[in-house]
């Protein structure tokens, strides 16, 4: 139908000339059918497979973790815990006929730490299209980048709070503490040590170069606090390749008169040698850590996670011992911790915008089970980048 004069009209459901137009389409080209559904890749594995794979596979992360968060770290809900700084103060009194003892209560000695807490995701953005022309190793191996990023940010995130003396808060407003850093807090007397307020586990080495002195310093600045005088407790000091070969060198007869010789691990590449080692060789693996040897107490590993030009000696209790320097905090609900792979909002295909996530944050639980050296000549320490 037209009017005379006017450009024609265009009704919406009509033809030009009037008619209806009834070839309106969506339902066969906007349907998904059952021979859309990805159920395999190209070469021929299991989508549904691979998603129960990584399940698992995240189960058995979750329940290993890392071997430094082990023994750095110990798990909590809590938002902050009120922990003793020292070991082993507590006394008996000489019992009377008529009396009654006392109780033994909390003293100043105990400290209340806070420990934040924090969401972190990643997605790994699959389409389907992808996953009908991927491999199974090409799926596989995004989820292994995942599991690798979180062992980066984990490791990451105790090691920075170790290596930094700032202080914080969390959601509560409760402390977040590094290790004693001079801020005016005097540590608890331990034996026949006191310290003052001044009293710091931030330190710097005065040389170029580690010696055997600095690894003496640091283990001393720890002992001295008692946490290396519990039966199972270990002292581990956590190095960068950089300086694992200064380290090797280290003798007795050097001019720096170290306490000590520098002694492979069982697990060392075979050596010649023309002295006789006295006592145990330190071991290949301590709960999954790799050991490179030992130096007299202290058994030494290097890992790249260790900024370059940084010492780091641990009194650890053992994996996930309470007396390990570093609290981590987890969700008080038991679904949502540990590493998490959550299935995007189309259910028939899971991987498609799936994403990872953990929520965690740490914080210093013994400020004396750990001190920090940074190797330079002079001046103050400086707070590392990670």
């Amino acid at each position: 139908m037209t009017i005379t004069g006017q450009a024609p009209r265009r009704l919406l459901g009509f033809t030009l000339d009037g008619q209806p137009f009834y070839s309106i389409r969506g339902a066969e080209q906007g349907t998904s059918t059952t021979g859309d559904i990805v159920t395999q890749t190209i070469d021929g594995q299991p989508i549904n497979n691979i998603w129960a794979e990584f399940q698992q596979t995240l189960d058995i992360v979750n329940n290993r973790r890392s071997a430094v968060a082990n023994l750095l770290g110990f798990t909590t809900t809590r938002s902050a815990d009120a922990v003793a700084q020292t070991v082993g103060e507590n006394e008996f009194e000489r019992a009377s006929e008529f009396g009654e003892p006392t109780g033994l209560r909390a003293t100043e000695a105990h400290l209340v730490l806070g420990y934040p807490f924090h969401d972190y995701d990643k997605a790994t953005r699959f389409t389907w299209r992808f996953l009908r022309d991927a491999t199974q190793e090409q799926i596989e191996s995004v989820h292994q980048r995942m599991l690798h990023a979180d062992n980066k940010l984990t490791t990451t995130a105790i090691l920075k709070r170790l290596l930094d003396p700032t202080a914080g808060f969390n959601a509560d407003g409760r402390t977040v503490y590094g290790l004693w850093n001079n801020d005016g807090t005097v540590p608890p007397k331990h034996l026949f040590s006191s310290f003052a307020g001044t009293h710091n586990h931030y330190m710097v080495s005065g040389a170029t170069t580690v010696d055997g002195k600095d690894i003496d310093d640091l283990y001393s600045n720890v002992a001295e606090h008692g946490y290396l005088d519990v039966p199972g407790s270990r002292a581990l000091l956590f190095v960068n390749p950089a300086q694992m070969d200064a380290v090797a060198r280290i003798r007795v007869t050097d001019e720096e008169n170290p306490a000590y010789d520098f002694i492979p691990s069982a697990g060392a590449a075979p050596y010649l040698t023309s002295e006789q080692i006295v006592g145990d060789v330190a071991p290949a693996d301590y709960n999954g850590l790799k050991i490179a040897g030992s130096y007299g107490p202290t058994w030494i590993t290097e890992t790249g996670f260790m900024p370059p030009g940084y010492l780091l000696l641990v009194a650890t209790g053992g994996a996930g011992s309470t007396r390990n320097p570093v609290g981590i905090r987890e969700h008080i609900k038991p679904e949502a911790q540990g590493l998490r792979l959550l299935s995007g909002a189309n259910l028939q295909y899971p991987l498609v915008d799936s994403f990872y996530t953990r929520g965690f944050g740490v914080g210093v639980r013994h400020r004396g089970a750990a001190a920090v050296m940074q190797i330079k000549a002079s001046g103050s320490y400086d707070i590392p980048t990670l």
